[in-house]
């Protein structure tokens, strides 16, 4: 069965952060087909649409409510219905906003929270149980969020902005405050943190090289922490660009599974 097939039951919601309003969307199984211990999904593909109806990014959306478990998205600054006045839309909308003082990234955070603060007074939600997926910026905002965030238990990043440099900022890229976006100096909050990582190897539009520079400092943060080189899956594809196929979402899907599902031992 596929996708398009599956049962799931929909419905939109509004969160109020920081005097924003956030569209969101929940889909879940049916009641007779919700997991014993259901987790939920956070899918973040820049939009509602796009994380919860576009292809490839509905196969992880389609494996979690498939075993039984809940999906929400919701729109980031500057995108979706958010998306036009006064910054305007998309990664120059981020631009725009970030230089004019009113940090998009750190909005995305305060958004994140708010969203899991409202999930779990929903019901739908609970603390340790909750998993992000992001892709692209909204893989770079995930990380934010999953670096500030506790009540995340693991998170996949496909083809992830690390640092604004490369993209978006290249004008400002000399600016501390530009540099100062980039994930690397998250690396100690993220240590001891399950990530799955997909780039392709040839990725010019975030930077195969950022990305792995990324996940080297995380490493290496672990290593420093005690934790090993076990918690980050870092894949490295053959793909064309700036792409990550159906398969690795899939994939992605049962890393999340695996991490924050508890270990059930017999006997």
């Amino acid at each position: 069965m596929g996708y398009y097939d599956r049962q799931f039951e929909t419905s939109d919601f509004v969160v109020v952060s920081d005097g924003q309003t956030v569209p969101c969307r929940l889909y879940a199984p049916p009641a007779e087909k919700l997991a014993p211990q259901p987790l939920l999904y956070l899918s973040c593909a820049n939009t509602i649409e796009l994380s919860l109806g576009a292809f490839p990014y509905i196969v992880a959306v389609d494996e979690m409510l498939e075993q039984g478990h809940r999906v929400v998205s919701f729109d980031p600054p500057h995108h979706g219905s958010r998306a036009g006045e006064p910054y305007g839309s998309d990664i120059p909308g981020l631009r725009a906003a970030f230089l004019a003082g009113d940090d998009p990234f750190a909005r995305f955070v305060r958004d994140g929270r708010a969203v899991i603060d409202r999930c779990i007074g929903m019901g739908i939600a609970e603390a340790g149980r909750i998993v992000i997926g992001g892709v692209s910026r909204s893989g770079y905002m995930s990380l934010r969020l999953y670096a500030e965030e506790p009540r995340i238990a693991a998170l996949a990043a496909f083809c992830p902005v690390t640092d604004w440099r490369a993209i978006g900022f290249t004008e400002e890229r000399e600016r501390e405050e530009v540099a100062a976006l980039r994930l690397s100096l998250l690396a100690d909050r993220l240590a001891g943190k399950p990530m799955f990582i997909v780039i392709p190897n040839h990725d010019w539009a975030v930077s195969t090289r950022r990305c792995l520079q990324f996940y080297l400092d995380v490493q290496q943060a672990n290593e420093a922490a005690g934790y090993g080189e076990k918690l980050v899956d870092l894949i490295v594809t053959d793909e064309a660009f700036h792409n990550c196929s159906g398969v690795w979402y899939a994939k992605a899907a049962e890393f999340l599974l695996k991490r924050a599902l508890p270990v059930r031992r017999s006997g």
